[in-house]
């Protein structure tokens, strides 16, 4: 008799128990309905102005692409120091790049883990550095123009990037719009970098190639940070 009643007992905890997982399972599959599968963004920050787009994959894992673009063209820095000399430094950045990302919600908020990587058509630094100013040497008084200047150029064209990150906010928010900042690093690698003096400064060239090389050889994370603006539909 005992042993039909323990046999009813377990029966009965089995069954309540599968209930509760069916129905549990049933409430996720509509609130999984009732979620947002898609969204469009725009995003600014240190790699340009971007262009995204998300998809919905499960409750913690969203599909992310996305497209960056920037382009600064003769930012002037005056009054740059170098071996005790004042120069003018003009600064050339130019960013055409394509994102593959995935996004992982660990917990049940906004904070986030994105992994996968950037792939990046154009991506180039150059600078000119020349004197700002006339230069005596001895009894001669050379001009900017006798001097000439010195063009450093460093590309990674054609490069892909893995690329790590974290940050808060949603890909695909739960309202309508939503906002989001992320912060992390695409490892690019060396680039190819040249340095070409012109007059005076031709010298220069050959003796700074080398130290040039090695700077940008460091140069091997690109930084991001990023705000972005989501709609969801």
């Amino acid at each position: 008799m005992k042993r039909n009643i323990y046999a009813c007992i377990f029966c009965f905890y089995f069954v309540s128990i599968s209930f509760g997982q069916n129905k549990k399972e049933e409430i996720e599959d509509i609130e999984h309905q009732k979620v947002r599968k898609n969204a469009i963004a725009i995003t600014g920050g240190t790699t340009g102005i971007g262009f995204e787009y998300a998809r919905y994959l499960t409750r913690k894992m969203t599909l992310r692409l996305k497209y960056n673009s920037l382009n600064v063209e003769n930012y002037e820095i005056n009054d740059f120091e170098l071996d005790g000399q004042n120069t003018d430094f003009v600064l050339n950045l130019k960013n055409k790049s394509y994102d593959f990302l995935l996004e992982y919600k660990p917990f049940n908020s906004s904070f986030k883990l994105v992994f996968g990587a950037g792939y990046f058509t154009d991506f180039s630094i150059s600078g000119n550095l020349s004197f700002d100013s006339e230069q005596k040497v001895g009894d001669i008084t050379l001009t900017k123009e006798d001097f000439g200047d010195i063009q450093i150029d460093a590309n990674w064209n054609s490069s892909f990037a893995p690329y790590l990150g974290l940050g808060f906010g949603r890909a695909i928010p739960n309202k309508r719009l939503g906002l989001a900042l992320e912060v992390g690093g695409y490892f690019i690698g060396e680039s190819e970098a040249t340095l070409v003096g012109t007059r005076l400064l031709t010298p220069t060239e050959e003796e700074n190639k080398e130290t040039i090389k090695d700077g940008f050889s460091k140069l091997t994370i690109i930084p991001n940070i990023q705000l972005k603006l989501a709609y969801s539909f």
